[in-house]
């Protein structure tokens, strides 16, 4: 028999695990250095990526290049782009020719390298004078190479343009006075003002991601329309000796990116890059790159920092001036800032006309993008900051397909993926700044001016590994009465321990409470205790301003990452000024929590003590059955406020 529709399958896996993405290669060794393009004319996706067969930065390290025909649901077989293994290809980003479709170009390093360099005497304290590198792929000799596709990224010549760049002064002070240079670049070529641009860095001696180092940008206001491509006219920018650097124990210039700010003016550029201290770095341009503002921290709004370890961050910009941002939104700065990478964050990014604020954009709150709980080589014993110091995707590229998709390719360096962002996170992220009505949808508890003891709802089974709850709280604190440890919720359950048994004798306390804790410096805040009967973690607010104003907080629990997320007044916590980040990890055993007999405004007991009853009035509490988005809460929150940010 043959029916004519059958039922939809109904499996669901969550686009923001790493896992989930459709692999484009996986045979070991080291992936990096990835960029993708959609061409309309030719329909193909095309990847440019290096691999090598053993570590990073290693012998063979090679460009390979690899198309799509059908969306990013299988790809070709990789080829590679240089013939040689001798001489390193890497770091290839493409750009598509914003008036031919057929054209694409891809940007590369390629040359012999330098593994070997004489330090002076005076620099030799134990007379040997011969350095050893582990890597020569971070250098340049003549400068950067081009090869062309004329079929919409279906292949590339075998030919190659040189992109010369200009000697300074951090090359004429490197082991080879600048006949070598240390410098790399991780930026896709983009078109602004009809010129082609894209940032770099250049290092003290070649040999990979060092202190000290500058950020630099090549510019041509001719390649796309020159009759030889060859011929055309490339600047290294800024004017003068010195590139732009964080200031810094390090010193760092590292893997800068720029972008247009105004989208009237093509003169307004931004560059920003990562530093070793759990921020980014810009610095701002108003006539196309040739002079920079001093560099400064990226922040939200001009007062917030953007907070990102020494880990890869990525712009795309849109048609409209808007910039998707993803970054890893943490602050962590242990080993060095080698640290921190296993949750990719977006922030999108709008012009203003505020100009106290760096580069004129602001910042939405973030949205989780993507989360790995896989293997981090940064746990192997004889870790070192030159490689092995993998902990989670990286290095992002975006494309935009012909039906309105936003794709991205990403690697651990470990295995190379594509992935789609969520039309459903982008479109929340676009229209932050405008929403302010109460989401209803999976809504299941919503209490007004709750009290005493009131039925909620049985908290998931975080090992499900989909799903989860956010609860919302408005409330007001009564400030004279105010005090740590008074509780506003407490919906635990004490229960036997014996699981279809005789009766052990033991109990276990499963459910939450929600509290008024002192943390230092950051003051009064809220902490929500989860319990499953064997784990008891705790989650704290950073951003709480305990006043006589009203307050909207809110806690996810997103059983797909494990993690426990707050958001203050419209602000998702980062950790603020004292903690590097603002979300909890749970364990992954980590289980089943109840928690359903919510009893507010509880007394103290003698199994459970504490200051007192919250000294303030809770005027709604709503509960979701799943995890809302950080732009839904802040849509609710400015719902139950009854207003819009400023």
């Amino acid at each position: 028999m043959t029916f004519q529709a059958l039922p939809s399958s109904s499996s669901y896996v969550d686009p923001r695990n790493v896992r989930a993405g459709k692999i484009i290669s996986d045979i070991g060794g080291y992936y990096d250095g990835q960029s993708i393009v959609y061409s309309a004319d030719s329909g193909l996706l095309s990847v440019v990526f290096h691999h090598s067969h053993n570590r990073e930065g290693g012998a063979g390290l090679r460009l390979y290049h690899t198309i799509s025909a059908d969306g990013g649901a299988t790809w070709s077989r990789p080829i590679p782009l240089e013939e040689s293994l001798i001489h390193p290809s890497h770091d290839g980003y493409q750009l598509l020719h914003p008036d031919d479709p057929k054209k694409v170009y891809v940007f590369y390093g390629f040359n012999q390298g330098q593994l070997k360099y004489m330090q002076p005497d005076d620099q030799a304290p134990t007379g040997e004078r011969s350095v050893d590198l582990l890597r020569g792929d971070m250098q340049l000799d003549e400068g950067f190479r081009i090869k062309l596709s004329t079929d919409g990224g279906r292949s590339f010549a075998s030919d190659r343009l040189t992109i010369p760049v200009r000697r300074t002064a951090i090359d004429r002070a490197n082991p080879w006075q600048g006949e070598t240079m240390g410098a790399f670049h991780c930026d896709k070529p983009s078109v602004i003002g009809g010129a082609v641009y894209f940032a770099f860095q250049k290092t003290v001696e070649g040999g990979g991601e060092t202190p000290n180092s500058e950020v630099f940008i090549m510019r041509s206001k001719d390649f796309l329309t020159a009759d030889d491509r060859a011929e055309a006219t490339w600047e290294t920018l800024p004017l003068g000796d010195r590139g732009l650097q964080h200031r810094s124990r390090l010193a760092l210039g590292e893997e800068p990116h720029i972008f247009q700010t105004d989208p009237a003016d093509p003169q307004q550029v931004m560059v920003a890059w990562r530093t070793e201290t759990g921020i980014l770095a810009c610095s701002t341009s108003q006539d196309g790159g040739e002079h920079f503002t001093e560099p400064t921290i990226m922040t939200y709004d001009g007062i917030r920092p953007i907070k990102n370890p020494r880990g890869a961050f990525t712009p795309h910009r849109f048609d409209s001036g808007e910039i998707l941002l993803i970054f890893y939104n943490n602050g962590r700065t242990e080993r060095d800032g080698y640290v921190g990478r296993r949750l990719y964050w977006y922030t999108l990014g709008r012009p203003t006309a505020d100009q106290t604020i760096p580069g004129g954009m602001v910042w939405s709150e973030p949205e989780l993008a993507l989360w790995w709980d896989g293997e981090a080589l940064s746990d192997r014993p004889g870790w070192n900051a030159d490689w092995a110091i993998v902990d989670g995707p990286g290095y992002a590229d975006f494309t935009e397909t012909v039906d309105g998709r936003l794709v991205f390719v990403e690697s651990n360096k470990l295995t190379l993926r594509f992935h789609q962002v969520d039309p459903r996170t982008l479109f929340f992220l676009r229209h932050q700044h405008q929403l302010q009505q109460l989401i209803e949808d999976n809504l299941v508890i919503d209490f007004h001016r709750p009290k005493g003891e009131l039925r909620s709802l049985n908290l998931p089974d975080v090992r499900s590994g989909a799903g989860g709850f956010t609860m919302i709280l408005h409330f007001k604190a009564d400030m004279a009465n105010l005090r740590p440890r008074q509780m506003l919720i407490d919906a635990r359950e004490v229960m036997t321990a014996a699981l279809d048994e005789e009766d052990t004798g033991r109990y276990v306390t499963k459910g939450f409470t929600l509290s008024v804790v002192g943390r230092g410096e950051a003051g009064l805040q809220l902490c929500l205790t989860l319990m499953d009967g064997v784990d008891v973690v705790h989650h704290f607010t950073d951003s709480l301003r305990f006043d006589e104003d009203d307050h909207v907080v809110s806690f996810t629990v997103d059983c797909g990452p494990r993690l426990v997320t707050s958001v203050v007044d419209g602000r998702l916590c980062d950790g603020g000024a004292y903690f590097p980040e603002g979300w909890t990890t749970l364990p992954a055993t980590f289980g089943a929590m109840g928690g359903a007999d919510c009893h507010f405004y509880p007394a103290a007991t003698v199994q459970h003590p504490h200051s007192g009853p919250f000294a303030g009035k809770i005027a709604r509490f709503l509960v979701y059955d799943r995890p809302l988005l950080v732009s839904e809460i802040i849509s609710t929150t400015r719902f139950l406020l009854g207003r819009l940010p400023g």
